[in-house]
């Protein structure tokens, strides 16, 4: 049988962060993964060393989903 093409259809991103209304969320394959207050730098912190340490995530990613520095990623796992 042959595969389906939907040129319309784009995958979910592996790891997705959006921020609305003072909540941020991250998805996981499309997933619902976390959701946590805009100002909640800790809850932060801990989802970016849980994403790693359960290896759903390598450092690099980690960096480019969050937009932050990869020392903070190394930082956060070792805390």
């Amino acid at each position: 049988m042959k595969q389906a093409y939907f040129p319309w259809y784009k995958a979910a991103k592996k790891i997705e962060v959006i921020e609305s209304d003072g909540i941020k969320k991250v998805f996981l394959n499309g997933k619902l993964y976390m959701s946590w207050a805009s100002w909640d730098t800790a809850t932060q912190r801990m989802v970016i060393a849980q994403l790693h340490n359960c290896q759903f995530a390598t450092q690099q990613d980690l960096c480019e989903v969050f937009n932050i520095h990869l020392n903070s990623v190394q930082k956060y796992q070792n805390t």
